[in-house]
């Protein structure tokens, strides 16, 4: 009896919810931008999205305008289409696995304000590590790769 009266509670009070979705930016004028990884860093959002030039790359929000972060691969996509890779922020920066076009998909990190830079490679020689899931506990930061 408890479970349906929750179930019931829960239900009405989704219909009588009022919030409402708004665009806040439109990056990708001829698609889906595919946004993901949204995360708070240093102030600012920082997302992964897909635009009509650049490809899957990192953005942020400066008011209610995204930018692209840095085009990390100009070739092709940067980062991953994969609801297992994130983002993960440890001490003043952010970390995310990302395909240069060069060394396959690595670890990098942003300060915030500079170009992303490569942390780790795995395996050197463009082979790429499969760094996918990452996260930040007590300081310390942890991601899986092959």
């Amino acid at each position: 009896m408890k479970s349906v009266l929750l179930g019931t509670a829960l239900l009405a009070g989704s219909f009588c919810a009022q919030a409402q979705a708004t665009l806040v930016s439109n990056i990708n004028l001829s698609g889906d931008s595919y946004p993901s990884w949204i995360t708070i860093f240093k102030n600012k959002v920082v997302f992964a999205a897909s635009n009509d030039t650049s490809g899957h790359e990192l953005f942020w929000l400066d008011n209610d305008t995204a930018k692209l972060l840095y085009n990390m691969n100009p070739v092709g996509d940067a980062l991953l289409y994969s609801n297992n890779a994130k983002l993960a922020v440890s001490g003043d920066y952010a970390y995310f696995p990302a395909d240069n076009g060069i060394t396959g998909t690595e670890l990098y990190r942003w300060d915030g304000t500079a170009v992303p830079s490569l942390v780790l490679d795995l395996y050197p020689g463009g082979i790429n590590s499969g760094i996918e899931e990452g996260g930040a506990h007590k300081g310390l930061l942890y991601f899986g790769g092959l």
